[in-house]
């Protein structure tokens, strides 16, 4: 393969010849291109100024060069990654582990419509090794009010409510798989990690019913059941009768008693 210096006979070299600025001779745009080599690294980073002026083109140059060195010394790739590149990876990956049964498909669409709906177009074109713990923190305030004041609030749905705590933890744990995912691409460092942590909340929980009042309701729904004339609605009514039946005296959770069947 040759070398894309062969086309570059237009070249220059600035910042004490760390960098070399040229333009490929077998393209007819004359944008100016660049070549740097890092410290302790194989290979040189190549890039695109986009800019065809000359003086822009090296702003743009030593603009590139800083945030090499910064990416360097925070021991980040060289090679940045958009936030929705690695997402797309990422949602890939849990759709191949769904087919193979190692997630479920109600998770997999949990992951699917967070990043869809909230993730990508807040962090989408951000470069995923520069988010920091208040870009989270402004995003956690951004998804609270997502329904009320932000971006959803003029869309026809029912949620127009902040969302509750569960939803939140939910939806943070797809935001962590995204980071832990850069992680095992060698994107990021695994110390990223800390900064996702999230706090416990407080379980508010439902108060049970007294004896009494269970007593109420069982006897009250046996007589209502047969207070309709209706086919469809007594069925209905019978079926609510026997969950409510069914979940008390046995114990089961919600997320069991959707595998019930008749």
């Amino acid at each position: 393969m040759l070398d894309l210096m062969t086309y570059a006979k237009n070249q220059t070299t600035i910042a004490d010849g760390q960098i070399t600025l040229y333009q490929r001779d077998d393209v007819k745009d004359q944008v100016w291109h660049l070549r740097i080599k890092q410290k302790g690294k194989k290979g040189y980073v190549r890039r695109s100024t986009g800019e065809t002026d000359y003086a822009r083109a090296e702003s743009k140059a030593l603009q590139i060069l800083g945030e090499l060195k910064q990416r360097q010394a925070q021991n980040l790739p060289l090679t940045s990654k958009k936030f929705h590149e690695v997402a797309g990876s990422y949602l890939r990956h849990a759709e191949t582990e769904m087919k193979e049964g190692r997630r479920s498909p109600g998770r997999h669409e949990l992951i699917k419509g967070t990043l869809k709906n909230y993730m990508l177009p807040y962090f989408g074109k951000r470069d995923i090794a520069l988010i920091q713990k208040k870009d989270l923190i402004d995003y956690r305030k951004w998804r609270q009010d997502f329904w009320i004041t932000g971006p959803g609030k003029d869309q026809k749905s029912a949620r127009k409510v902040k969302p509750k705590p569960a939803t939140l933890k939910n939806e943070w744990v797809v935001l962590r798989g995204v980071f832990n995912h850069a992680v095992d691409l060698s994107i990021l460092p695994a110390s990223t990690l800390h900064m996702l942590k999230h706090e416990k909340n407080k379980v508010e929980r439902r108060p049970a019913f007294t004896s009494e009042e269970y007593r109420k309701l069982w006897i009250f729904m046996r007589s209502w059941v047969k207070a309709t004339k209706h086919t469809r609605v007594a069925q209905d009514r019978q079926l609510l009768r026997d969950y409510v039946l069914i979940m008390t005296n046995s114990g089961m959770r919600k997320g069991e008693a959707r595998h019930l069947k008749w």
